[in-house]
């Protein structure tokens, strides 16, 4: 028994070795250095041709930045543009796996201080792999423009982030501008059991803003406020915009909100993968 043990540790291990010694044994020419999100001086190719994204937003990021061809894996949630489904899926953001990591040969890893486990980052830089962590810092619509200049400083293609931001806070301005002179106090909730809802630090918010709406949720001061029915009451809004789940089906529970006693509100539901994707593609 003892050495069916051996040998079966050596099936989960050996995988990994494997790839790290293809790794190892491809040149890699690291002639840039810049500090990521976790304050850490990373190596970066001059122009990564194997970029595996660890988070949806940032895969399609990098789609936006007309570098799709350099894209090799993403997670199993990024899905949108529909190509991207293409790509080899390494697993959940949360707890991707190594083992496929490593078999796609990436010269560059991207990943998020928001969904992706540190550990990751260090675990696939003992085996060779570059990893750039990009951060949203910046509260609302600012931490997307500063992740889109994070991802294309990785890639090396910082002018194409600049048109893209630029062309988003544009897109953005000109949607504040065509809003209706009338606000109405809306809440977005990304989740109903519980009911989670995008307070006033979010992306989402300053998209309600761009739209015409005033986030009833302006006065809490959480990103994420979690709400119980007499919050949501509280709050009084007249439209919640409820997002869908992420299979594209009605969010569990939307039903009681449409029949809570004492709620004198418009229920609607929207899509919401986009609003779970902070990317400048949530301008429309």
């Amino acid at each position: 028994m003892p050495r069916v043990g051996r040998q079966g540790t050596a099936r989960i291990r050996l995988p990994l070795l494997l790839a790290a010694l293809i790794l190892a044994a491809g040149p890699l020419t690291a002639d840039r250095v810049h500090r990521d999100a976790l304050d850490r001086e990373v190596r970066l190719p001059d122009h990564p041709s194997r970029v595996i994204a660890l988070a949806p937003n940032l895969a399609e990021i990098v789609w936006l930045l007309g570098e799709s061809d350099r894209l090799v894996g993403r997670t199993e949630n990024a899905t949108h543009p529909e190509a991207l489904t293409r790509l080899p899926s390494v697993g959940g953001m949360a707890r991707p796996s190594l083992e496929a990591i490593l078999e796609l040969r990436p010269d560059l890893v991207l990943a998020t201080t928001e969904g992706n486990d540190p550990g990751i980052a260090r675990r696939l830089e003992e085996l060779g792999v570059p990893v750039f962590v990009v951060d949203r810092d910046s509260t609302g619509m600012d931490g997307v423009w500063l992740a889109v200049e994070q991802t294309g400083i990785a890639l090396g293609a910082g002018e194409a982030a600049e048109h893209l931001v630029s062309e988003g806070k544009r897109r953005l301005e000109a949607h504040r501008l065509s809003a209706p002179d009338e606000r109405p106090r809306a809440l977005l909730l990304v989740w109903t059991k519980p009911a989670v809802a995008a307070g006033p630090g979010t992306y989402v918010s300053d998209l309600l803003e761009a739209a015409g709406a005033v986030n009833a949720a302006e006065g809490i001061d959480l990103d994420w406020p979690q709400l119980g029915r007499e919050g949501i009451i509280s709050l009084r809004p007249d439209l919640i915009l409820v997002a869908d789940a992420m299979t594209g089906g009605p969010p569990p529970g939307i039903e009681d909100l449409e029949n809570l006693p004492g709620l004198d509100a418009r229920v609607v539901r929207v899509p919401g993968d986009p609003l779970l994707r902070p990317s400048p593609a949530a301008l429309g």
